[in-house]
């Protein structure tokens, strides 16, 4: 989980969520009394757009080259087996 850290200048004045099927949204409404912790925060916040950009990534990047990596499956290697023969003795069958 990432952490950003307001500090004194800045407070969260208001929240909510908004959930559609499995998807959620959540606002967050940041009060900020000071111009430099306002850039602070916005500086803040783009490095964590940018790192969970990146992570995205990097996952989807190795499950390509797993799904690469993984050979394509083929039916198994059928051996020339020797055919046995089941005894017949005679009689009725039933």
């Amino acid at each position: 989980m990432k952490t950003i850290w307001l500090g004194d200048a800045a407070h969260v004045s208001a929240y909510s969520a908004t959930v559609k099927g499995t998807d959620a949204v959540v606002t967050v409404r940041i009060k900020v009394t000071d111009s430099y912790g306002l850039g602070h925060l916005l500086r803040d916040l783009e490095q964590l757009k940018q790192t969970a950009a990146e992570e995205r990534r990097a996952t989807a990047a190795a499950k390509a080259a797993a799904a690469r990596k993984r050979p394509a499956a083929s039916p198994p290697a059928l051996e020339h087996q020797e055919m046995r023969l089941l005894p017949y003795f005679g009689g009725e069958r039933s």
